[in-house]
């Protein structure tokens, strides 16, 4: 982290460089790999549906985007998430016992 002061102002001009260059750094994943994941789900969160440009906590750039969602073990990418559910799956550290008891907890008592 530079020293408070040394960093250059936050230029809007080179956000998309940015955002390129963290998804192939993190993720392997290049900008023409990111857009046809997103028209394959309709630019809409895979779990919730919610269109990219709804998604209220990711709009760096006035158009909205979605998280890449990936397997913290394999690294796998598994396909584009809205803040809000990427959150809710990094909450439950990707554990399916936990999901399956979180499901059962909200289902309605008959």
């Amino acid at each position: 982290m530079g020293l408070k002061g040394t960093n250059p102002p936050w230029d809007p001009s080179t956000a998309r460089d940015n955002a390129e260059y963290l998804l192939w750094y993190k993720f392997g994943v290049d900008q023409e790999m990111y857009d046809e994941m997103a028209a394959e789900q309709d630019n809409c969160c895979a779990i919730c549906g919610v269109h990219a440009t709804e998604d209220k906590a990711n709009r760096w750039d006035g158009t909205g985007s979605l998280n890449v969602d990936h397997c913290h073990e394999t690294g796998l990418v598994r396909g584009l998430l809205c803040s809000q559910c990427n959150q809710g799956l990094g909450r439950f550290k990707d554990n399916i016992e936990s999901l399956k008891k979180a499901i059962w907890y909200l289902e309605p008592i008959t």
